[in-house]
């Protein structure tokens, strides 16, 4: 294994087996800025590693990732499901070499597993924080990781069972947050073939090697350009976000027949989340331009405001008498933690309930300094700029 990743890294074999033709493009081109959800989906795991090595890391405590994180509630939450799902002895840390689905460019990291023996069971769980649904069921990227896990420890996949699990604390699904696929591992060997083909298509054995003349794999559209790193730089993506504008904007009188309806609508849906990309992609650049100093027409970049928060000398039972005088509860109305609601409300809730009076939540609670964010230049701020008199 050489590099910090793999070319066909397992977390990102879901797109690979959707668009082999992003592996080429996306070689060279810088990593992409991490945003807020990025940067705190990261905090989040340091978290839940820290309980499930047994380290209660407590509420407010600052977390050394970028960011600026500290420990919340939210992430106390997630890391006691995670710790309580894990378990004790699984193995993690370490990195999976995973030769079914490429010969020599796959590896990754679970984030722990177990295999019991008189079970013949491969225990496979991975925990997510963002709030996009992850389906466990024919998830690519534990998929990977079973094949890895099965050969590394030579197992027969004819005797074998895996249990797949997706920990998703602040997700909303009808299966709630923990959801499980168990599955013989043979019957996963299409699922490994198919992956492996793409595999082979985005990145033969000797790739650096081969002719100029060799045909790229083909481009293909979809939901999964959404978060592709190489959407910036795709023709195939940008005529297809052309064609999607250009569609929507013709002028539609005719009342359709439910058929119709549903066909439709479809389609849009399907387009909507490539234009989502679409845009993603280009807010980057002209970010990046901004600022590097570089000017971007109809664009800015402007400080954010952060989220009120409770100053760390204000402690639980300070805010409790607050709510006791005027008869309200100071906690947040859901599920408690091992018997005990400690989950309590942000300070613009406490002003919303009128536990603490406006005048006097400067006292109590503060916010951080923000960052830059980019923002759209109105027609006002555009004339003012180029000193023009606004009309």
């Amino acid at each position: 294994m050489s590099g910090n990743h793999a070319i066909i890294a397992p977390s990102a074999l879901a797109l690979t087996v959707a668009c082999q033709a992003w592996v080429q493009l996306a070689r060279g081109l810088p990593p992409e800025p991490d945003t807020e959800e990025t940067m705190q989906g990261n905090a989040a795991d340091w978290v839940a590693k820290q309980y499930a090595a047994g380290n209660e890391v407590p509420y407010g405590t600052p977390i050394p990732m970028p960011g600026d994180f500290k420990v919340d509630y939210d992430m106390i939450h997630g890391a006691k499901m995670w710790a309580d799902v894990l378990g004790y002895g699984a193995v993690s840390g370490t990195p999976i070499v995973c030769e079914r689905i490429h010969p020599t460019d796959c590896w990754g990291e679970p984030d722990g597993w177990q295999y019991f023996p008189i079970e013949q069971l491969v225990r496979l769980p991975d925990y997510k924080y963002g709030f996009g649904i992850v389906d466990v069921f024919e998830c690519w990227q534990l998929i990977a990781y079973a094949t890895g896990i099965l050969d590394t420890l030579g197992l027969d996949d004819t005797q074998t069972h895996v249990e797949f699990i997706i920990v998703q604390p602040r997700a909303h699904h009808k299966d709630g947050p923990i959801r499980r696929w168990k599955v013989l591992a043979s019957q996963l060997r299409g699922l490994v073939n198919k992956a492996h083909t793409a595999a082979m298509r985005a990145w033969p054995p000797g790739m650096p090697q081969l002719q100029a003349h060799t045909v790229p794999p083909q481009a293909t559209t979809g939901a999964h350009c959404v978060h592709c790193p190489a959407r910036g730089v795709c023709e195939t993506y940008q005529h297809a976000s052309a064609k999607v504008v250009e569609y929507v904007g013709r002028s539609q009188h005719v009342a359709l027949e439910p058929e119709a309806v549903g066909v439709e609508l479809a389609i849009l849906q399907d387009a909507a989340e490539l234009i989502k990309g679409r845009i993603t992609a280009l807010e980057a650049q002209a970010e990046a331009h901004l600022r590097a100093g570089k000017r971007v027409p109809n664009f800015h970049m402007e400080p954010t405001s952060s989220r009120l928060e409770w100053l760390p000398n204000v402690t639980e039972a300070e805010l409790l008498a607050f709510g006791q005088l005027v008869g309200k509860s100071i906690y947040k109305p859901e599920p408690p933690l091992n018997g005990k609601n400690s989950r309590v409300v942000t300070p613009t809730q406490a002003v919303k309930a009128k536990i603490i009076d406006p005048a006097v939540i400067s006292e109590y609670a503060a916010r951080q300094p923000g960052g830059m964010k980019l923002a759209r230049t109105s027609t006002t701020e555009a004339r003012k700029a180029f000193g023009a008199n606004p009309a």
